[in-house]
């Protein structure tokens, strides 16, 4: 019974549209860390015209098995609606590497702790200037303190699950799959060029897995 539930709500997660990462649903990683589950759910979502993607098993999601006229429409509005919600995102970690002063990509499971963020934030002129253009994008406040519109763009982050605070009176988040996905993303829109994304041919499976 517990592993029927477990399936179920894998495949219920990845149906819709969730990153399945040990950060937001750790059971269903755990659960997909097996060749023979994860081999059941690949069936599964055959049949409903998905199938199971990762990248390095840092994280699953569902993608298309196939594409036809009406999944690629649908993929390219998808991808231009998260070329809109990758903006953000895309500032979000240049600050973070300059608040760090480290240029290593964040990856599944690392640490954002928000009192580090601000106090280098609050004494770097540059830093701020930063933070306000990415609190316009998310159509933030930017009246408030340095740890007002901090906050403000950490809880942007945890709404859209590329972030998740670890206790609700803690002010320590951890990253998760979906922002590994966006980071892989990231290089495919280097590597390709979105403005030509017309001309790519999404029967290709590298370029499927990322849709």
């Amino acid at each position: 019974m517990i592993f029927d539930e477990v399936f179920t709500n894998t495949v219920e997660s990845l149906l819709t549209g969730k990153f399945v990462c040990p950060i937001t649903c750790a059971t269903s990683y755990d659960f997909l860390s097996s060749d023979i589950n994860r081999e059941r759910v690949q069936t599964y979502l055959y049949q409903t015209g998905k199938t199971l993607s990762h990248i390095d098993h840092e994280f699953y999601y569902a993608s298309y098995e196939s594409m036809t006229p009406d999944r690629r429409r649908s993929s390219r509005a998808i991808f231009k609606q998260t070329q809109q919600e990758i903006r953000p995102v895309v500032e979000f970690l240049s600050l973070m590497m300059r608040v760090s002063n480290d240029e290593r990509a964040l990856y599944t499971g690392d640490e954002i702790h928000l009192a580090q963020i601000v106090s280098k934030i609050e004494n770097d002129k540059s830093l701020l200037k930063s933070l306000d253009r990415i609190i316009i994008q998310i159509k933030g406040q930017l009246k408030g303190s340095v740890f007002d519109k901090t906050k403000q763009l950490i809880n942007s982050l945890v709404k859209t699950e590329i972030l998740k605070q670890i206790e609700p009176k803690i002010d320590i988040y951890l990253c998760t799959g979906k922002l590994a996905y966006y980071i892989n993303l990231m290089e495919f829109i280097m590597t390709y060029q979105a403005e030509k994304f017309d001309d790519i041919d999404l029967d290709e499976p590298a370029q499927d897995d990322l849709i």
